[in-house]
């Protein structure tokens, strides 16, 4: 046990005095360098695979204008939208349904 926490403590103290060493540009300052790169590196691929999982959630996810029932605060909600010819828009009739 105690040659485990001797070993770590040497480990530390070899890479302090390493990062506090003379070099011409300060280890400390590669350091941070490189821990601020590799911060990024891992923010950058978790914001890929972010948007590649959203676009493949909007593939598989139906049309929004098939979006016409929903239940709020346990009521069921249903609009039905048709397609107006006055209008190039869409026209919503909005319909609650307490006891589908």
């Amino acid at each position: 046990m105690w040659r485990g926490i001797t070993v770590a403590w040497h480990g530390i103290t070899v890479a302090w005095a390493f990062l506090l060493g003379t070099t011409t540009v300060r280890r400390w300052v590669l350091g941070a360098f490189m821990l601020g790169s590799g911060l990024f590196i891992l923010l950058l691929i978790g914001v890929l695979l972010i948007a590649r999982q959203a676009k493949k959630q909007t593939q598989d996810s139906p049309e929004w204008r098939s979006y016409t029932s929903d239940n709020f605060y346990g009521l069921k909600w249903v609009w039905p939208v048709r397609r107006s010819p006055a209008k190039s828009g869409f026209t919503a009739k909005v319909a609650s349904v307490l006891f589908p």
